[in-house]
């Protein structure tokens, strides 16, 4: 075992001797240090002093101290070699005892791989033994003695116990079938009764037939002329038909079709070659009932009255399109800028945006309309679909500048017999709204109810109105004050200041006192702050400065009039807004602009007009010939509300669900 070795030696400085202290570890490694020049001591511990029983320290020189340090590191590297001799033979003994046990198993394994071998093997022969002594005995053995296929099963071990190969195997029932206790004829009445439960629980509606351009739509309506009803022993048949299925097998049916005596031959023809014959269809008014020619009033000169003549009817429908058999239309300011050239529309054109009617024809992907329904015609057709202002809110896709353009204006309108729209901007009419009420609102009322959804106003908060006598502005009061606001309605004609109270107005004021008086009024009902927002519907000349000055600090000015009259005969507006600089800067007055409202607002419009049962001002006129009139009273400056033309008398008053399409 190493030893342990520490010595303590100390020279005199005048001596020139090194003091030091060795110290040698389990490791044999010496160590080292120098100590203080102080008085030579040498101290050994650990060594045997039976040599000298002096014990002062011993004195000697730096050669033999030098030796005598190299001697102990001579000791301690000895004493390294030999622990590291130790521990390398303890190494190789752990790996010669690792590899023994190795050995070992594999010995172990391959003898248990050789018994379980020579087991298989008995026992292989013995059943080679039986096997070969059955077919000797019926000569069936091979050259080698060995039955058929014996040799292949020497090439096979016993994979499972004998016991489990000799069990008797198990036999599994089947699994009786549904309904199993009753006879055939009962689960089959049984079946047939739970399809027909099923076909008539979720019955659908028969399917349109679609020929080229035409698209026909099968009335539900029972008629003498079509084949009755099928009863339920004739149902799947029917389903059949309408899915236009031809499986060419002949049956005979005792009940169902004895009523009008129609066969079962003729019942079985193809749906779809059997309503395209017109007589057969007097309830569907599909394209082919339109007659060829339409009368029309139309454009067909700048600056000059319209033309009232016959016109081919539009039939070429767009997969979005529908045709409407217009039964109100209606005059705006529009008609006026359209027939000065200001669209540059070209020539001739069918007048008026605002139409009403009923759907005679619809495009063949159009799934939100039939045939009868009754509409408001929407402006716009067929949008983009994929710019900026129709992938962004709903509310402003009116705003798509990449369109086909609008009826009235770029198109044809409503100023004729039948008029094409899209059915994406169209609305269906509430059951209490009339075909007349209804005309109007297809742009005016669209144009002054955004107005007052832009204003973003609360109920009870003040809205102004400029021009609140008009067709805009009487709608606008009617529409703010269902939304629960109150309405300050400003005109500078007698007949508009008189239709402003009719329509509801809580304060009405006479914008002929002059700006001062109509803002002092203002401030009085509104405690000096003035109304929260203002909409502008005037075209005169000084409106929009009116407007700003009755709107309190920091307000909205909503400017929505179309700067021209409704004519050209009168010198036009100009078409500039003007507003006082002190408007914009001083008080901070926010003007929007405002155009149309999108068809969701619109369809929102209308349910609110049937709600608080909101009525349109009308001068109505029966007929095509009589809009010569309409356009002279227009003129005369003393029109209250709109001018409405009753295109087709005999849709008058029709509801949904009355009279005829």
């Amino acid at each position: 075992m190493p030893f342990m070795e520490s010595r303590r030696i100390v020279f005199d400085s005048d001596n020139s001797s090194i003091a030091l202290h060795a110290a040698t570890d389990a490791s044999g490694a010496p160590n080292i240090q120098p100590l203080s020049n102080e008085t030579v001591v040498a101290n050994v511990e650990g060594v045997d002093d039976s040599d000298s029983d002096d014990d002062a320290p011993e004195a000697i020189t730096a050669s033999s101290a030098l030796e005598r340090t190299r001697a102990i590191e001579a000791e301690a590297a000895k004493a390294a070699e030999e622990q590291e001799a130790a521990a390398k033979r303890k190494r190789k003994q752990r790996d010669a005892k690792l590899r023994e046990q190795a050995e070992s198993s594999k010995r172990s394994r391959k003898r248990k791989r050789l018994n379980a071998a020579e087991d298989d093997s008995a026992e292989i022969h013995r059943d080679t033994a039986s096997t070969t002594a059955a077919a000797e005995n019926q000569g069936e053995s091979n050259t080698n003695g060995l039955p058929i296929g014996a040799a292949r099963r020497l090439e096979i071990p016993a994979l499972l116990p004998e016991e489990l190969l000799a069990a008797e195997p198990v036999t599994r029932l089947p699994t009786p079938p549904p309904g199993s206790g009753r006879d055939v004829a009962t689960n089959q009445r049984l079946k047939s009764k739970q399809k027909l439960a099923r076909l008539e629980k979720g019955a659908k509606p028969p399917k349109d037939v679609v020929k080229g351009p035409v698209r026909l739509r099968v009335t539900e309506r029972e008629n003498k002329l079509l084949p009755p009803k099928a009863n339920k022993q004739s149902k799947s048949l029917r389903e059949s038909l309408l899915h236009n299925g031809r499986n060419g097998r002949r049956q005979t049916m005792n009940k169902g079709f004895n009523r009008n005596r129609i066969t079962v031959a003729t019942y079985r023809r193809s749906l779809q070659d059997f309503i395209t014959d017109q007589k057969h269809l007097p309830t569907v008014m599909g394209i082919e009932s339109v007659p060829e020619k339409m009368l029309a009033c139309q454009v067909v000169e700048y600056n000059a009255p319209y033309k009232i003549h016959q016109v081919p009817t539009p039939r070429d429908l767009g997969p979005y399109d529908m045709l409407v058999k217009t039964a109100v239309a209606s005059l705006c300011h529009t008609d006026g800028m359209v027939s000065a050239g200001v669209f540059k529309t070209k020539l001739p054109c069918t007048a008026s945006h605002e139409g009403s009617g009923t759907i005679a024809a619809v495009g063949s992907s159009v799934t939100d309309f039939k045939e009868g329904d009754r509409v408001m015609c929407g402006l716009m057709r067929n949008q983009c679909g994929i710019c900026a202002d129709c992938q962004g809110p709903e509310n402003y896709s009116q705003y798509c500048a990449n369109n086909d353009g609008a009826i009235g204006v770029n198109l044809d309108g409503a100023f004729a017999d039948y008029v094409r729209i899209d059915s994406r901007t169209a609305a269906k009419l509430p059951d209490s709204v009339s075909f007349e009420t209804a005309a109007p609102l297809a742009c005016a009322g669209c144009t002054v109810w955004r107005g007052v959804l832009q204003a973003d106003l609360k109920a009870k908060e003040w809205l102004a109105i400029v021009g609140s006598g008009g067709g805009l502005g009487h709608l606008g009061i009617q529409f703010a004050k269902a939304l629960g606001l109150q309405v300050i309605g400003i005109d500078a004609r007698d007949e508009g200041l008189e239709l402003s109270r009719t329509a509801g107005a809580d304060v009405v004021i006479d914008a002929r006192k002059g700006n001062e008086a109509v803002v002092a009024e203002v401030h009085k009902v509104t405690n000096g702050a003035g109304a929260d927002a203002t909409v502008n519907v005037s075209d005169a000349k000084s409106a929009a400065a009116t407007a700003c000055a009755v709107t309190k600090m920091h307000g909205v000015m909503l400017q929505i009039a179309q700067l021209l009259t409704a004519t050209p005969s009168p010198p036009p507006q100009p078409d500039e807004v003007s507003i006082p600089f002190v408007e914009l800067i001083f008080r901070d007055i926010r003007v929007h602009g405002s155009l149309i409202c999108s068809p969701t607002e619109a369809r929102r419009m209308l349910a609110v007009v049937a709600e608080h049962h909101i009525s349109v001002k009308t001068n109505a006129f029966n007929g095509l010939h009589e809009i010569p009139k309409l356009i002279e009273l227009a003129h005369g400056g003393k029109m209250q509300g709109k001018g409405i033309v009753v295109v087709d008398e005999g849709q008058r008053g029709v509801r949904k669900g009355e009279g005829r399409v």
